[in-house]
């Protein structure tokens, strides 16, 4: 697991501040789509931010980046957090002892200015050796919480 938390502004992200979860493009890693990995990517974000915050909200749809900043200002958001699924690859571990790997970029914007406030990138890999077969989104909550928790 890799986690770059970059410079994030804790004070600028409070408990009381609306936050809107933005539904990126589904993962794709070669010439294969994963149908379905963005929407579990953003429903990982939003159990991260709603541990800390229960002013938070997750977009319906794959949203453009207008779309988002439009339905995060129509939902009274401060911010939005945008996952991007910059890589994304769900193997058959189990049998092929090739590992899943999943690179998530996240980017908090301030709503009013549609600034980048900070971003950063969570990067993991399963074992290579399971017995279990799991989908990528299993390496995403441990990283979120850990990164999540260090902006509260």
């Amino acid at each position: 697991m890799q986690m770059n938390p970059g410079a994030w502004d804790s004070s600028s992200n409070k408990r009381g501040s609306a936050t809107f979860m933005f539904v990126p493009a589904d993962g794709v890693y070669e010439s294969k789509r994963f149908a379905g990995s963005a929407l579990a990517t953003s429903k990982a974000v939003f159990v991260a931010f709603y541990k800390r915050t229960q002013h938070v909200k997750l977009g319906n749809l794959t949203e453009s980046f207008e779309e988002g900043m439009k339905a995060a200002r129509a939902a009274q958001s401060k911010y939005l957090v945008r996952p991007t699924l910059v890589h994304w690859e769900d193997r058959a571990t189990q049998w092929s002892g090739k590992p899943d790997q999943i690179d998530v970029k996240l980017e908090l914007i301030d709503v009013a200015t549609g600034k980048v406030v900070n971003s950063t990138r969570l990067k993991a890999t399963s074992e290579s050796m399971s017995h279990m077969s799991s989908r990528p989104e299993a390496l995403l909550p441990k990283p979120l919480e850990q990164f999540v928790s260090s902006l509260y």
